[in-house]
């Protein structure tokens, strides 16, 4: 074992959590009251998330694909002072054709107002909003003939309250951020291609910024950091090794990048990628199709979740 290398391991631990519990908060939604120091410093109010549903839009059927967020309303005194939240979609062209780049102004879609947010298990008023791909299309008078995979639809709040004062993405004050690391009032979905598969050989180029290989949220020394599971049942574990411990999965032998390849037969017709994460902001990845097309990557802090893949081109 690298002693160096543990030490500094065990530093970046001793320091993750010295942030955490610097700030009101914990690193995870925590619904324990704020006390009332921190009350006094918040001159605002915050929409925080509880959940989400939905990070892709089938460009084939929009209809079926949906954004849903489920937030509650706190403004650090007694949550009664809440008028209304207008949402607002906007829509990101990364697929210019001949160099032209759609642009589009951000949209209202709709105005929720206060006496749709409901006491919740949070002992916060809380709602839920659900918009499908078909709605943001009519919402943005966007022919989805012109969307393509990698394009992104992001769902933005904009929180009004009683006084005039409103808060939303660019102008909530770092105080009332800084309560939550769940309040970003904006919500995203990126276009893909949800089809099957295309059978034959796949490749995965796999990086790890400290050079240790890849420790996934499962475990500190080891774990698959993508899984793949076909129809079949067959599963895939792909990986980049840790030189600390002998991973139990098939890895590629080098702990700062590697490449690794792997099949999907022929018939395949549904195949769920999913990436762990990792604890330490250092994996990073990038996965070609057969025909050798880009069709998903995740940069460093990329949370743990299903893989979209774009197909839109195969």
């Amino acid at each position: 074992m690298n002693l160096k290398k543990t030490i500094m391991k065990t530093f970046k631990k001793i320091i993750y959590s010295v942030l955490c519990l610097a700030l009101v908060y914990s690193c995870e939604y925590d619904d324990s009251p704020l006390n009332e120091d921190v009350v006094a410093q918040n001159l605002g109010a915050i929409l925080t998330t509880i959940s989400t549903v939905g990070s892709t839009i089938n460009k084939n059927f929009p209809s079926e694909s949906s954004i849903e967020s489920t937030v509650l309303f706190n403004d650090f005194i007694n949550n009664e002072t809440m008028e209304a939240v207008d949402v607002y979609i906007l829509f990101t062209d990364t697929s210019p054709v001949d160099g032209e780049v759609l642009s589009i102004p951000e949209t209202l879609v709709e105005t929720i107002p206060a006496s749709d947010f409901v006491i919740g298990e949070s002992g916060y008023p809380e709602n839920t909003y659900t918009i499908t791909g078909a709605t943001m299309l009519n919402a943005l008078n966007l022919d989805v003939a012109l969307i393509d995979g990698g394009d992104r639809f992001t769902l933005r709040y904009d929180l009004k309250l009683t006084d005039g004062r409103s808060f939303s993405a660019d102008d909530t004050g770092i105080n009332v951020q800084g309560t939550s690391f769940q309040s970003p009032f904006r919500y995203g979905a990126t276009v893909v291609c949800i089809a099957p598969p295309p059978a034959g050989t796949w490749t995965i180029d796999m990086f790890d910024s400290y050079g240790d290989g890849w420790q996934p949220t499962s475990g500190s020394g080891g774990g698959a950091g993508i899984t793949i599971t076909l129809d079949s049942g067959a599963i895939i574990e792909l990986g980049l090794c840790t030189p600390y411990e002998t991973p139990g999965y098939d890895c590629v032998d080098e702990s700062s990048e590697g490449t690794d390849t792997f099949e999907i037969p022929e018939g395949t017709e549904s195949a769920e990628f999913f990436y762990n994460g990792d604890n330490w902001g250092e994996m990073s990845f990038d996965l070609y199709a057969p025909s050798g097309n880009l069709v998903a990557s995740a940069g460093a802090n990329t949370p743990a979740g299903p893989i979209a893949l774009n197909l839109c081109r195969e």
